[in-house]
């Protein structure tokens, strides 16, 4: 059976990484944040969390494997399958499917698929490898999941290669710096003994009849780079694509009030700025917290980007690309007793090496109608 879960571990809410920010945007917490890091700056990282692998001899339909997904933040599911046959791969994890990224089918002979899902749900669940004919001299299936990746455009360039001859290596796989390089290989008639420079295996495995299927990874080295694997002649597949790390930006949030000693009953204006100053990356599902507090009535929010909901507070921007701002206007009744302190935060799906500036405050006095004195002290 299905089964949901909200993943509050994994912040994949706009509400939930607002909440927890309410606690970590606090001058104490940044001070803290700040003597951490000192002077250098957080870069992205695509993390390996979980590997597990399966396989079947021969005429198999499907291929279970059990897999447990983390906790971690911005995930990333990705099945490697390798096989033969020529029927129509699917795949599943925890009842939902799997987009297939590319494959690598021109042989007749050895066969590679790539297969993800953004942000899979944590828990342990099967992943069901299935094909419309069978795994005919046998399958082999990898599953990882990684964490620290771009949840809007995961994936680089996809690449393949097919072949027949010693030593399987596929060139030119478009990359970048802080990227992390994936790749997939099926081999017949031939074993596996080893992963190219500066690449870790993931999983090297014979199916119990003529296929071999394995898989690995690497940092990127830049532009392009290469993957190989060592092994006697044979009949092979290869797949790959490089994994994006989690952009960085550097968003702020600012706020100002148009009267701050209103009297009770007028209204005030609170103007939010939202800006992504130097990035270098744009930030993607920008939003902003900016739920008014007991002492205020809303009347209305005006914003030329994304939407306010006052029931919520959230200010869903959306992309802010680097070197922009957005501006979002409220206007409020000022109430005879309340919290008049306004505290907007903002977030995205971005590593952030300036987060002091993510959180603004307004506060006002509120006078007795007609007075300029404050309230409380008349």
């Amino acid at each position: 059976m299905k089964t949901t879960d909200i993943k509050i571990k994994g912040l994949n809410t706009k509400r939930h990484r607002l909440e927890l920010l309410k606690i970590l945007f606090k001058p104490a917490f940044l001070m803290l944040v700040f003597v951490l890091v000192g002077v250098g700056f957080v870069k992205g990282q695509v993390t390996v969390d979980a590997t597990n692998t399966g396989s079947s001899k021969i005429n198999a339909k499907t291929i279970t494997v059990s897999h447990t997904t983390g906790t971690g933040n911005n995930s990333l599911m990705i099945v490697g399958v390798s096989h033969r046959e020529t029927g129509e791969i699917t795949v599943t994890y925890n009842d939902d499917a799997l987009i297939e990224y590319g494959h690598e089918i021109s042989s007749a002979n050895a066969r590679t698929h790539v297969f993800y899902m953004i942000n899979p749900p944590s828990g342990t669940f099967d992943v069901i490898v299935t094909t419309s004919g069978d795994f005919d001299k046998g399958g082999i299936v990898g599953v990882m999941t990684f964490s620290g990746v771009d949840q809007n455009a995961p994936l680089n360039t996809f690449t393949s290669l097919y072949g027949s001859s010693t030593n399987p290596t596929l060139n030119n796989i478009p990359t970048a710096t802080n990227e992390l390089v994936y790749n997939v290989v099926a081999l017949r008639q031939a074993d596996l003994t080893g992963v190219g420079t500066g690449q870790t295996s993931s999983w090297n495995i014979a199916s119990g009849d003529e296929m071999r299927g394995g898989g690995s990874t690497k940092p990127g080295p830049g532009a392009t780079t290469s993957m190989s694997w060592t092994s006697a002649t044979g009949e092979w597949s290869m797949s790959a694509v490089s994994i994006k790390p989690t952009p960085i930006a550097d968003l702020s949030i600012t706020k100002t009030v148009s009267n701050s000693t209103p009297y009770i009953s007028q209204t005030v204006t609170f103007t939010l700025t939202a800006s992504n100053l130097s990035g270098p990356g744009n930030s993607f599902n920008t939003v902003v917290d900016d739920l008014l507090p007991s002492g205020y009535t809303f009347v209305s929010a005006s914003t030329v980007t994304g939407s306010y909901n006052a029931g919520t507070g959230v200010w869903d921007i959306g992309t802010l690309n680097v070197s922009t701002t957005a501006t979002l206007s409220i206007t409020a009744v000022v109430n005879i007793t309340g919290d008049y302190s306004n505290t907007a935060i903002i977030t995205g799906d971005v590593i952030d090496n300036e987060p002091i500036n993510n959180t603004a405050t307004s506060s006002i006095t509120a006078c007795q109608a007609g007075g300029t004195a404050p309230l409380f002290n008349n």
